[in-house]
């Protein structure tokens, strides 16, 4: 349960940084151009929050929490 709350944190807070980060970057020098590496940390920060939620997603399915209530065969 910890490590559940500490990923859905974590994954939220880089969601909130990257569009923070993203939207804060129209308004420097040049105005209304983003730079490379807020395009890349945003891009980051999109892949880690999808994987933090994608791959317990993913175990739950496929290793906890069977569909049918049996066992897992494999």
């Amino acid at each position: 349960m910890k490590n559940d709350v500490w990923r859905i944190v974590s994954a939220l807070f880089m969601l909130v940084a990257g569009t923070v980060l993203s939207y804060l970057g129209f308004f420097q020098p040049p105005i209304g151009e983003i730079s490379e590496s807020v395009l890349m940390f945003t891009a980051q920060a999109l892949v880690y929050a999808g994987s933090a939620f994608g791959i317990d997603l993913m175990i739950d399915y496929k290793l906890r929490r069977p569909p049918s209530g049996k066992a897992n065969p494999k």
